[in-house]
C-alpha cells in the first residue's frame, strides 16, 4: 500500500483507475460520512478503511484495514456486499483488464476466462460486479 500511494501521490498512475485528488484518501468524517459495513450494522471509521478511488457515480473504491478492496455505496453510506476483491493486487490486475476491454484494446472472449478464474465478487456478481457491466 506504501509503494501505491508514493506512485498516486506522484501521478505515476493512470487516469482510468479513477483516482482523483478529491477521490484519493477521502477523509470520510470530515465529510460528515457514515461508513457501514456489508451487514448495515457494524460501523467502520476512517482508520478502517482507505480511500483508493471512485467510479464516477460517488461511490468510492476503498482498501480496508484487512486488505480486501470494496466499494462505499454513496446513497446508503455502506460497503456494498458482492464488491469485494482479495487485495490491492488483484483488484489493480483485474480493473486494468477491465479498462482495456472498454477501451477495445484486450478482447473479453480473451481475457474472461482469466477474470472468472480468480472468483472475485468484485468481477462475478449479478449486476453489480465488473463483468455484468462489460455484458
Amino acid at each position: 500500500m506504501a509503494a501505491f500511494d508514493r506512485r498516486v501521490r506522484a501521478g505515476a498512475l493512470p487516469a482510468v483507475l479513477g483516482i482523483q485528488e478529491w477521490s484519493y484518501a477521502f477523509d470520510f468524517e470530515a465529510n460528515d460520512c457514515w461508513i457501514l459495513d456489508s451487514d448495515y450494522e457494524r460501523e467502520l471509521s476512517d482508520d478502517d478503511v482507505w480511500s483508493i478511488g471512485a467510479d464516477g457515480g460517488g461511490n468510492y473504491v476503498v482498501v480496508l484495514a484487512g486488505g480486501r478492496v470494496e466499494v462505499w455505496f454513496h446513497e446508503e453510506e455502506v460497503i456494498e456486499a458482492d464488491t469485494q476483491f482479495d487485495n490491492l493486487d488483484v483488484f489493480l490486475w483485474t480493473v486494468v483488464r477491465y479498462h482495456a476491454v472498454r477501451a477495445g484494446v484486450l478482447d473479453l472472449a480473451e481475457v474472461e476466462p482469466d477474470l472468472r478464474s480468480l472468483g472475485q465478487p468484485g468481477l462475478l456478481a449479478p449486476d453489480i460486479g465488473l463483468l455484468a457491466t462489460l455484458a
